[in-house]
């Protein structure tokens, strides 16, 4: 290989003169550079093409992906947390009552004035944060792997045709599309989640 002192152009050993700038090329690189060269020239077209695939996983899904991971711990741990209180709570508000509660307040306060009105407002508070810690999870352990892993996901869902039918599995503009969609909306339903439970925890 040679390279253009002009305008770098990288050349045929075969050729005297640029393709590019017309100048007159020298003597050929030394192996170890042309063979640097080819490397740095196969990791670019390879780059390259993992820019072009169907699934390829930008900066931004890989960052959300990893939030998916730390919404998930943080669900969980307020499901622990929330279930500590509760179990403090259950002391102070007898069984049912929370149930009663929510259909008829003004009668459960009538007839049972020592039952402490914010223990029960509390109970109900944390039943509720449980509840979105739960969807949290389910929604973003739907979208997480789905971001992270789009091709994997894609492979599982289409093993079956490819199995037993061996049709083409090639996805379409539409598909990826409503994947897209689908992966996003359950990403922000699954955060939403968390923030809503913890905002209720506290």
């Amino acid at each position: 290989m040679k390279r253009c002192k002009n305008c770098g152009a990288i050349q045929s050993d075969t050729r005297s003169v640029c393709l590019d700038c017309g100048a007159a090329l020298g003597k050929p690189m030394s192996e170890a550079e042309a063979s640097r060269i080819e490397a740095a020239l196969d990791d670019k077209l390879e780059n390259m093409s993992d820019r072009t695939d169907d699934f390829y996983v930008p900066f931004r899904d890989k960052l959300m992906g990893v939030l998916c991971i730390f919404g998930i711990a943080a669900a969980i741990l307020l499901i622990v947390l929330a279930g500590a209180a509760k179990e403090k709570l259950g002391d102070v508000i007898p069984d049912g009552v929370t149930a009663i509660v929510g259909s008829n307040f003004e009668g459960v306060l009538t007839n049972e004035a020592e039952i402490d009105v914010d223990s029960i407002r509390r109970m109900n508070a944390l039943d509720d944060a449980m509840r979105y810690a739960i969807i949290a999870i389910i929604c973003l352990a739907v979208a997480c792997p789905m971001l992270l892993f789009p091709k994997f996901m894609w492979f599982l869902d289409t093993l079956k045709y490819r199995m037993f039918y061996g049709w083409d599995t090639t996805p379409s503009d539409f598909a990826l599309y409503l994947r897209k969609i689908v992966t996003y909306i359950a990403y922000g339903g699954g955060m939403l989640s968390v923030i809503c439970g913890w905002f209720l925890y506290f």
